[in-house]
């Protein structure tokens, strides 16, 4: 049902007092531009335009036309997420199941499980809205906190074995897979608590407190995620794992095929490509999954805790118009995917959040130039 997963508990380690975890490599808004923003000037979720540069770039243009011959229909969500906003009271309902026909949306056009599985991403892409700042908030705490993410060093320089660099990056993905799933568990606690003690106050919780009280209810009730094991918890955790799993597939991409002079070249080199990138969350679950398997991206067993190998090639180093190099998700994998009857597909629900996913590679992309894990020009060879 869903992609990936992580394991093992983690914990903060104080640093060095002369060291930080994420430093930033550069200032936020200089950093997390896109132009894959389904949000307004005002920050409003707006209609948006998946098809933005499809024509000057070869995957985002092949994939979706994958989506269009495999008979799928994409269902934008904006306008339903602003009927979420503006009038919780339509889903504030003590008993049954959500289902993205409270707020709006025509379901009679679609399969019981594709308007199951279109209730679902609904609820969870507008709590993740809630969840955004929750995360930027626990970030900025450990910058300031000068708290480390695990307890390895930064590594080595030198020209050390490629089995080597894929450990170090399969140790620092684990790390940050455990924390952001222990961030997931304490935001819908928090939540939770509140809510309780608001209804035992006999007042209404706000639209994510409402939004929560219907995903903890929604997923033990649905058929299709209970039959899959899956609680809206483990949800989260899964989308927040694939998110992690593709940036640090991109970051792997850069260590392993590029050699530049410094790391900031390489983080200059991950911000132009990450526009190449953010495309892949456009398309449907089964697009994503039939991608990353055909493309050896997806890890032999769904843990996004393993880094991918070198020699991969469903990311590949390319130039621009100017002559940077830049990478990119490499089209020739590319098939059609059709799950049954589900034709109608939302997207990724993270797409709907401004910046969720550019916060994701933010802090990777930190991780990862702390840590020292790009070989650099400058090392030595030994």
């Amino acid at each position: 049902m869903i992609l990936l997963s992580a394991y093992c508990p983690v914990y903060f380690l104080p640093s060095p007092p002369e060291r930080g975890l994420l430093k930033p490599v550069r200032k936020r808004a200089e950093m997390m531009q896109t132009t894959l923003e389904p949000h307004d000037q005002n920050d409003h979720p707006q209609a948006d335009t998946p098809t933005e540069g499809a024509g000057k770039c070869p995957f985002v243009h092949g994939y979706l036309q994958a989506h269009d011959t495999a008979g799928l229909n994409r269902m934008a969500l904006s306008g339903f997420l602003r009927t979420m906003a503006s009038n919780p009271a339509s889903f504030d309902r003590p008993e049954g199941r959500f289902c993205a026909s409270w707020v709006g949306m025509d379901v009679s056009v679609m399969t019981e499980e594709n308007a199951e599985r279109i209730s679902a991403n609904l609820l969870v892409s507008f709590l993740l809205q809630d969840f955004q700042p929750y995360l930027q908030k626990r970030l900025s705490q450990i910058r300031e906190a000068r708290q480390d993410l695990y307890s390895g060093v930064a590594r080595q320089s030198g020209h050390y074995p490629d089995e080597i660099q894929e450990l170090y990056f399969q140790e620092i993905r684990t790390a940050s897979c455990d924390t952001f799933n222990a961030w997931v568990n304490q935001w819908i606690s928090e939540r939770h608590f509140d809510n309780a003690r608001l209804r035992q106050e006999g007042k209404t919780p706000d639209a994510y407190g409402i939004a929560i009280e219907q995903a903890l209810r929604f997923f033990p009730l649905s058929p299709l995620y209970t039959k899959a094991n899956h609680t809206f918890a483990s949800l989260v955790h899964s989308g927040s794992c694939t998110a992690l799993h593709v940036c640090w597939s991109l970051l792997e991409a850069a260590a392993y095929q590029a050699e530049l002079p410094t790391t900031a070249d390489y983080v200059a080199l991950i911000l132009r490509s990450r526009k190449n990138i953010l495309p892949l969350a456009i398309g449907s679950l089964g697009m994503v999954v039939t991608y990353l398997n055909n493309s050896h991206l997806h890890p032999h067993d769904g843990r996004a805790v393993h880094a991918t190998h070198h020699g991969q090639d469903g990311i590949v180093l390319d130039h621009d118009k100017d002559g940077q190099p830049i990478l990119t998700m490499n089209p020739a994998y590319i098939q059609p995917f059709l799950h049954g009857e589900n034709v109608y597909y939302t997207g990724c629900p993270a797409f709907y959040v401004t910046g969720l996913i550019e916060t994701y590679l933010e802090a990777c992309t930190e991780l990862a130039a702390f840590y020292n894990m790009f070989r650099t020009k400058d090392d030595s060879r030994s």
